[in-house]
């Protein structure tokens, strides 16, 4: 499922429909635009509650990409596994992830930079997406494998 994207989107699941913070199974809080958001809904979710969100559609928005704009994208029909470089600004957050429950066990690896500068990452063909922030910028494929 896919936001069309506000200034900032906010998406938890949860164990049941109360207001407790024990019922929260993920959550995830995005503070800019982004081209896409996925989320895995599982049938154990007994709720998932949205917040400026746009509107959700159950297909991703795009087919393969040249470069990663900001957002979360399907690695194999909109990213192709490479290597990937961008001129990131301090503050960039990315990560490869295994699925899109959003609990910690599904980053592969993520980084955050503290400093602006180049940064490279190899999304492998197994990994499920790639997320990145507004700080990250656009990430081009790189013609050198790693």
């Amino acid at each position: 499922m896919q936001p069309s994207g506000e200034d900032s989107t906010q998406c938890t699941a949860r164990t049941g429909t109360g207001t407790s913070h024990s019922e929260v199974i993920a959550n995830e809080l995005v503070f800019f635009n982004p081209g896409q958001v996925v989320v895995d809904i599982l049938p154990s979710d007994a709720a998932f509650k949205t917040k400026d969100c746009g509107t959700w559609g159950a297909a991703p928005r795009a087919g393969e990409q040249g470069t990663i704009t900001p957002g979360t994208w399907l690695v194999g029909s909109q990213v192709a596994p490479g290597r990937y470089i961008a001129r990131a600004t301090a503050g960039c957050r990315w990560k490869r992830v295994r699925d899109f429950s959003g609990s910690s066990a599904s980053t592969i690896a993520g980084a955050e930079l503290k400093e602006s500068g180049e940064v490279a990452v190899t999304i492998e063909a197994t990994d499920a997406g790639f997320t990145a922030d507004a700080f990250c910028g656009e990430w081009i494929k790189s013609a050198l494998a790693r």
